[in-house]
């Protein structure tokens, strides 16, 4: 019957996220507590959570037409109140000593180590206490090769579905891509104003898109055996680096 067809599509619009619901025009208070929580809660689990919460902010003006934008001004009011007693004591009692004092900032480097590290962890090329030397560059060259092979494979994937996505849907294309920059720029930013050297973990909140990405870069292959390679390859890394994690003693 025409209901049991549109029940699944039912189903699905019910599993669409907070942000999606408020986007679409639902004005339910519980959705608008919620929101204000989740989105408040991700500073409390850790400091990154706040370029996050920037990116939301950037959604909302594009994806919001502007004489909506006051009905958002409270509900970003209230995130801001939530989140203000960890902003005190950040303020109040900063970080003084660095994780690493050996390490100098190089924003294409760092990129670039950040591609490597999505797409193949930590346990492929050289050791995590090997890149935090301070001659890691002398130790990084027998694994130069293996590095910019696996980078340039998935930074072409990550271009490849950014192209994909510009064309499908400009402002989805935004959306993914700022998801993918605000964490990132963050992380930059902190290394360079701030005792802490860049991590990749402090720019975890872009996983998510890069992953989104890959996949549509994936997707986008119109030759069957070209898209199969290219899992092939992402699943072989994968292994050996999952190997690498359970059977390598380094």
């Amino acid at each position: 019957t025409r209901d049991d067809a549109v029940a699944p599509r039912r189903q699905i619009a019910e599993r669409r996220t907070v942000v999606q619901q408020l986007l679409e025009g639902r004005t339910n208070r519980w959705l608008r507590v919620g929101f204000v929580v989740s989105t408040a809660l991700t500073f409390y689990c850790h400091t990154v959570g706040i370029a996050f919460i920037g990116f939301v902010g950037v959604l909302v003006l594009l994806a919001v037409p502007r004489e909506k934008w006051k009905d958002w001004l409270g509900l970003f009011a209230a995130i801001a109140l939530l989140v203000a007693p960890a902003v005190y004591q950040l303020v109040v009692t900063p970080p003084v000593n660095s994780a690493n004092p050996y390490r100098r900032l190089n924003p294409l480097q760092a990129f670039a180590y950040m591609i490597w590290a999505f797409g193949a962890g930590y346990t492929l090329g050289p050791t995590v206490d090997q890149l935090h030397m301070p001659d890691r560059m002398s130790i990084l060259l027998p694994h130069l090769p293996i590095m910019l092979t696996v980078t340039v494979f998935f930074a072409g994937l990550l271009l490849l579905g950014m192209s994909q996505l510009q064309k499908r849907d400009r402002v989805i294309s935004w959306s993914i891509t700022l998801w993918f920059i605000f964490p990132l720029a963050f992380a930059l930013l902190g290394a360079a104003i701030t005792v802490h050297p860049f991590n990749v973990r402090y720019a975890i909140l872009s996983l998510p898109p890069f992953i989104a990405l890959l996949a549509l870069g994936t997707q986008s292959f119109s030759v069957g055996w070209v898209r199969t390679v290219t899992l092939g390859m992402i699943g072989l890394i994968s292994i050996v680096s999952l190997g690498n994690y359970f059977l390598d003693g380094r």
